[in-house]
């Protein structure tokens, strides 16, 4: 076989290889946006600014943490927020399938806890969004399960 041949042989062969590339990237059905509501949120993400910002104007910082020994997530929005109504969202980034809302029922203490036996193990982006008298907070922390 010459040269020539080769270049012929070397440049088919690519160009297939390109061609399967490319098949298999439009076959792949796995394809996800963090979210389904992307635009809508980027649109909003000021309100979310100004939300996180009164979240950390509280007197006491909220906190968000796992106690591995007890399986338990522990969310503390302080006994300022108590009385407050919100959602709790737990956010897998790998599964949008296995996200979970929860309504925010806190304690006289500020306090709501929650079991992870039943979470999947991994990452977990656990989302607070709560109002209290015509006011706005949220809260976001990654938490490994």
């Amino acid at each position: 076989m010459n040269w020539g041949n080769k270049i012929a042989l070397a440049y088919s062969l690519f160009v297939v290889f390109m061609i399967l590339l490319v098949v298999a990237c439009v076959k792949q059905n796995d394809i996800f946006l963090v979210s389904e509501d992307y635009y809508k949120q980027e649109i909003q993400y000021q309100d979310r600014i100004d939300d996180i910002a009164n979240a950390v104007e509280l007197k006491n910082p909220v906190t968000v943490e796992l106690n591995d020994e007890t399986n338990i997530l522990r969310i503390d929005l302080t006994k300022e927020s108590a009385g407050s109504e919100g959602k709790v969202t737990f956010f897998r980034p790998s599964n949008p399938e296995l996200d979970r809302d929860f309504p925010v029922k806190l304690s006289a203490a500020g306090i709501q806890e929650f079991p992870t036996k039943s979470l999947a193990k991994g990452l977990w982006l656990i989302k607070v969004q709560w109002q209290k008298d015509g006011k706005s907070f949220y809260k976001e922390q990654k938490v490994q399960v």
